[in-house]
This record gives C-alpha cells, sequence and structure tokens, in this order.
C-alpha cells in the first residue's frame, strides 16, 4: 500500500510539473494573423507644376507605412514634400520608395502581391518583416489617370465587390 501511495505521489507530481510547464509554454504564444493576398497603396503621383505629396491610402488596416519618399531619379535626389519651393518638372521621373510594415500581431504571407495603384512596383525587398517597393512614375502635366482621388476610387469599388460577395455568400445568391 505505501508503495502504491508512493508511485501515486509520483505521478501526480509529475503531471503537475508537465502541467505547469505546458501552462508556461502556452502563455507566451501569441495568435499571429496573416495578411495575404493583394495589398494595394495609392498614392498621389507626380504632376508638373505641383507640389510632392506623401498621402498615401492602404488597402489594409493592419499595415503601417514606415517610410515613404520621392526621388528624383535623373539625380537621385529625394524630392522633400516639406520643401514648399520645390514642385515637380514636366518630363522627369520619380520614383517612391515605401515601407510598409503589418502591425502587431500580424505578419505578411509569402505569396502577398503589393501593387501602387494598382500596378506591380518595379522593385519589392523584404527584410526584418517590412516590405520596401519602389515604384517609377513619369511626370507630365495633366497626369490626372493616376491620381490619388482615381486610386481612392478604385480601392473603394474593390471594397464595395468584397461586400456584395460577403452578403452574396451569406444570403446564398
Amino acid at each position: 500500500m505505501k508503495t502504491t501511495k508512493k508511485i501515486l505521489a509520483i505521478l501526480i507530481a509529475v503531471i503537475t510539473v508537465f502541467g505547469i510547464l505546458s501552462v508556461a509554454a502556452s502563455a507566451d504564444d501569441k495568435t499571429v494573423y496573416i495578411i495575404a493576398g493583394n495589398v494595394d497603396i495609392t498614392i498621389n503621383t507626380p504632376v508638373a507644376g505641383e507640389k510632392p505629396s506623401i498621402d498615401y491610402v492602404l488597402s489594409s488596416e493592419n499595415l503601417s507605412v514606415k517610410a515613404f519618399t520621392w526621388y528624383d531619379t535623373k539625380t537621385n535626389g529625394i524630392v522633400s514634400a516639406a520643401d514648399s519651393s520645390y514642385v515637380y518638372e514636366n518630363g522627369r521621373e520619380y520614383t517612391a520608395k515605401i515601407t510598409i510594415a503589418p502591425k502587431e500581431g500580424y505578419k505578411f504571407d509569402d505569396a502577398l502581391k503589393v501593387t501602387v495603384n494598382g500596378e506591380a512596383p518595379s522593385t519589392i525587398r523584404i527584410q526584418d518583416g517590412a516590405i520596401t517597393i519602389e515604384a517609377n512614375f513619369s511626370c507630365d502635366k495633366g497626369a490626372g489617370s493616376n491620381s490619388f482621388f482615381t486610386g481612392l476610387k478604385n480601392v473603394l469599388l474593390n471594397l464595395l465587390k468584397i461586400i456584395r460577395d460577403i452578403v452574396s455568400h451569406i444570403l446564398g445568391f
């Protein structure tokens, strides 16, 4: 009987220790959500005579823009949106360099596609959990087809399509 009690006591102690270890291990686990599919960044494109803009709209609220810089590809110089005297020049090429990162609790899917104003960027680099993209734009007079508001309209139309698909799925259409 004493041997049975000792074995039972040891068994209970071992189970308790493993239970505590598993609770401690699971306490560090955090749910991480995956950002998958396509992420579109809508920006104002260069228009001759206008000042640079670093306004943007992201198609996912689970992302943040860590950096956004315009470069003049001819001089490779930074075009500062804070410089009140600088305006885009007709016929010049400009590059938007944007770094995005997932917000806390999120990470990028390996197959994530990133677009700028609906188009594939010229360069995509992934480093330290962030994505840096570069997109090239030609500046000409009245280049309104890629404007911020056109891009915003496209994002809103895509959002409406998603809502329509969800509603039709729920209602069985």
